[in-house]
């Protein structure tokens, strides 16, 4: 399913700020040619890395990765049948930016968000995935800053 947005559309974020000081980590190895490259807040990469509850890492940064990736493709798809619900083409100049997916991802909350956001310097559309509580307090920090 391919949708086409316009990233002047979305609210803007410092990616690549947020993506040097550690806020967030990627969430795929690779981004497709036409795809949106994914992200996912430090807090819950750490959170996952961790859910069977051990002090030590419960999965290694690659399976963890490998995973991530699956499951953000498995999101953007489901945010895009809701784009195309909620009128489609005809809101490409107001598109949602936040998604609430039902998922297990996190063991505390039952919803997963994706943020559709753009680079603040360059063009570019991104998605944040995350538990409500990481990403309101990642976007506090980012506001504070700028």
């Amino acid at each position: 399913m391919s949708i086409t947005l316009d990233p002047n559309s979305l609210p803007s974020l410092d990616i690549i700020g947020l993506s040097q000081s550690g806020q967030i980590v990627r969430a795929e190895r690779h981004t497709q040619e036409d795809g949106i490259p994914s992200f996912i807040i430090r807090q819950d990469w750490d959170a996952l890395k961790t859910r069977e509850g051990h002090e030590q890492p419960a999965y290694s940064d690659e399976a963890l990765l490998i995973a991530l990736e699956k499951i953000s493709a498995h999101f953007l798809q489901e945010a895009a049948k809701t784009f195309i619900t909620l009128g489609g083409h005809e809101s490409e100049k107001r598109p949602p930016a936040i998604f609430e997916i039902e998922s297990d991802l996190f063991l505390n909350q039952k919803k997963v968000f994706l943020l559709l956001v753009r680079d603040k310097a360059y063009p570019v559309i991104c998605a944040l995935i995350g538990s409500s509580s990481a990403i309101l307090q990642s976007l506090k920090e980012n506001q504070k800053k700028n």
